[in-house]
């Protein structure tokens, strides 16, 4: 995240490592952690963002969804 924070990129696949551990270890809420990704990366997408984090919170349309944990959508 500090790497985040002083160039305003990172990988994909650390965002994703990013997100699993504040919404599934921390219980951080997915609007919290899209915002603060949005005030933070200078390649921000919207739909890329916030289907990432709707994604990984389980709040999406995922068939599996039973299968992840259970969160605040």
């Amino acid at each position: 995240m500090r790497e985040l924070a002083a160039t305003g990129l990172t990988s994909n696949r650390l965002r994703q490592i990013l997100a699993i551990y504040l919404l599934n270890d921390l219980a951080y809420d997915w609007r919290a952690g899209a915002a603060w990704f949005e005030s933070q990366l200078v390649d921000f997408d919207v739909s890329s963002n916030q289907g990432n984090w709707l994604y990984v919170s389980s709040c999406d349309t995922d068939l599996l969804q039973h299968l992840h944990k259970a969160s605040a959508c």
